[in-house]
């Protein structure tokens, strides 16, 4: 498990720190990912099949990349991400089958948000690193897993000419950072404001991709929303709005 511990009275500093515990709830061991004098906020770890851990973490405006020897909890290395972008928050992070890591995060500017995929290699060296879409607009990254060919499948949701008209996003890229392909879901909606923002993403057994969220407002004032799933695979399949509302 990773999260991230207060170490200012100020609330100004934090350091990010990942423990691994038995089946039964016992610390087995405790290891930081921190960057002195910064706030440190650990936002996800993946294991593979090693058992090593790699964790990544939000630090000052910067992202710290760990990885972390799962049986004694030693820092094996860190590395700090930060592109030209003011503020860098990871989402997600995976192991690749080749051992690589893997993740998205959220680049902020001050105007404009950048949904970037970065991926290292298992011992730490910075491999490469892509933005969807470099044109001026809000996009965010929710969710992403990796596939048995290397390729890393990403899901979230960009802006569309206005400020509250998204639409889903599912974008791969293969083991050198290359688009391989791309798939977004608009609905039109009442008005030009159509926020169609993607949730969750999974696959099932067969590899179909699924995703699903709130599509599209029903009404002017934006209040009403419905859900919307779905699945894209290697055939054709149909693609229907669930009746129920979702009230905010």
């Amino acid at each position: 498990m990773g999260s991230y511990v207060q170490t200012s009275p100020s609330f100004s500093d934090a350091k990010g720190v990942v423990q691994r515990y038995t089946p039964t709830g016992q610390i087995v061991w405790s290891a930081d990912v921190d960057s002195i004098g910064y706030y440190d906020d650990l936002i996800d770890v993946a294991v593979n099949a090693a058992g090593d851990v790699a964790a990544v973490s939000a630090s000052g405006n910067t992202i710290a990349v760990a990885g972390i020897n799962g049986t004694t909890g030693v820092n094996s290395w860190r590395q700090i991400y930060n592109p030209t972008t003011t503020t860098e928050r990871p989402v997600q992070v995976e192991y690749t089958p080749a051992g690589n890591i893997a993740f998205i995060c959220s680049g902020y500017n001050g105007f404009v948000y950048r949904y970037t995929t970065v991926q290292y290699s298992g011992t730490g060296v910075f491999q490469w690193a892509t933005v969807f879409s470099l044109t001026a607009s809000d996009r965010e990254p929710i969710a992403m897993m990796t596939d048995a060919n290397n390729n890393i499948i990403t899901a979230g949701y960009k802006i569309v000419s206005t400020t509250s008209n998204f639409d889903y996003v599912l974008v791969a890229y293969n083991s050198n950072g290359v688009q391989i392909w791309l798939n977004t879901y608009a609905l039109t909606g009442f008005t030009t404001q159509n926020p169609d923002r993607l949730r969750s993403f999974t696959r099932d057994a067969a590899g179909n991709y699924i995703v699903t969220g709130e599509s599209s407002n029903e009404s002017f004032n934006n209040w009403h929303y419905r859900m919307v799933t779905i699945k894209y695979g290697s055939s054709p399949v149909g693609m229907e709005e669930l009746s129920r509302y979702v009230y905010r």
